[in-house]
């Protein structure tokens, strides 16, 4: 499927209002178009013919979420909004919603190379409503009510940015308001396994695969993953950059006694790096080695006031590098340092209370082509790319 030209670019819609369109309905080009009371910005006049008014509608389908395509093959419009998918052929009035096929009153068309479809049919599909007032000449659309949402995550993903950039997206297009609590995979995990979220995201993917073995979770799937990194002062006392390896770096740390500050709160990247202390054989412990309890940001921050060394995923450090001017990069790569992120729904067998139906929805939406893509041009202000999806991997 390919995305609308630009002769489509501005997707028009067909409003029949006939019992308001009467001989008394004043010049088209005084209509107006609300969403949600605020004045819809319109890149095409209003036009009346005969007693259909014609809207353009572009605006208000990317301000209510919806995707719009044009598939030149068939000459069709395709428009997507949550769980609602629409099809509409030019110059047919048979419609597809959901696969199941439907009828409009007027048939899609092209007009010196804009496309026009029914208007009231459209919004009444994806879930909005569109009230005409004839004392203003106004058409009037309202959103669906939102519902509420709660998502555990790892710090990662919310001191990255990557939540805030993609939790509008999935919010306007589904109609839940996301509340989204940020701490360590582990206390993320906690607080499903307790009740106290509907769906959660982290990355420490074996306690994931156990605790869906153990009935916690259902519906888990891979997301994404990026990598752990070691960094450091540039001076880099412990000659972190010659090391072999990931664990032999931690080695080095240990031996030279060099400052280290641990995450300390059981989360996905303290998982991780216990997974090198224990390959290097070592308990670490001394004043070298800091636990500072905290999430990826905080932590960054103090092993960059101590000038110590920590293990941190790449996009949080990316994301968080202009604060950090005494850290810099030290050690990467290996198969090791993998860190994959999966998103599962608590089980709604111990949790009756919790919204299955938004977790599932929250888990379509990561792993759908849109929010992949959402996933694979998130970057950094340097313009590097923080996180690779992979949701073709099925657990």
């Amino acid at each position: 499927m390919q995305k609308l030209p630009r002769v489509f670019a501005s997707l028009l819609v067909v409003l029949l209002f006939m019992a308001a369109c009467g001989s008394g309905l004043a010049a088209a080009a005084e209509l107006r178009v609300t969403l949600d009371g605020r004045p819809v910005t319109m890149d095409v006049k209003p036009i009346r013919e005969n007693n259909t008014v014609l809207l353009p509608l572009r605006a208000v389908l990317s301000e209510l979420g919806a995707e719009a395509a044009w598939d030149a093959g068939n000459r069709r419009v395709n428009i997507r909004r949550g769980r609602t998918d629409l099809t509409l052929t030019i110059g047919s009035t048979a419609v597809l919603k959901n696969g199941a096929q439907m009828s409009v009153a007027v048939p899609p068309r092209i007009v010196n190379g804009r496309t026009f479809v029914p208007l009231r049919f459209v919004i009444d599909a994806v879930g909005a409503q569109a009230v005409w007032r004839e004392r203003d000449l106004t058409v009037a659309i309202t959103s669906p009510p939102k519902r509420p949402l709660t998502l555990a995550t790892t710090t990662s993903t919310y001191d990255s940015g990557l939540l805030q950039f993609m939790m509008p997206f999935f919010e306007r297009a589904f109609d839940y308001e996301v509340k989204t609590i940020s701490v360590g995979t582990g206390a993320a995990l906690a607080l499903g396994r307790d009740g106290n979220c509907d769906v959660v995201l982290v990355h420490a993917r074996e306690t994931e695969l156990q605790q869906v073995a153990q009935g916690f979770f259902i519906g888990r799937r891979e997301v994404m993953y990026n990598d752990f990194i070691i960094v450091g002062p540039t001076a880099d006392p412990a000659g972190v950059r010659r090391a072999a390896g990931a664990v032999a770096a931690l080695r080095a740390i240990a031996e030279t006694r060099a400052t280290f500050v641990s995450r300390g709160d059981r989360s996905g990247t303290h998982i991780k790096e216990n997974e090198l202390w224990r390959a290097a054989g070592l308990t670490p412990a001394g004043a070298w080695y800091l636990s500072a309890g905290a999430g990826m940001a905080d932590t960054l921050r103090i092993a960059d006031e101590r000038q110590g060394y920590t293990l941190t995923d790449r996009g949080t450090f990316y994301a968080q590098q202009e604060r950090l001017p005494g850290l810099t990069l030290l050690f990467e790569g290996g198969e090791i340092l993998h860190n994959q992120y999966g998103i599962m729904a608590v089980n709604p067998a111990r949790h009756p209370r919790i919204n299955l139906e938004g977790a599932t929805d929250l888990i379509q939406f990561f792993v759908s082509p849109r929010g992949q893509s959402l996933i694979r041009d998130f970057k950094d202000p340097r313009g590097r790319q923080l996180f690779f999806p992979n949701a073709h991997l099925m657990r």
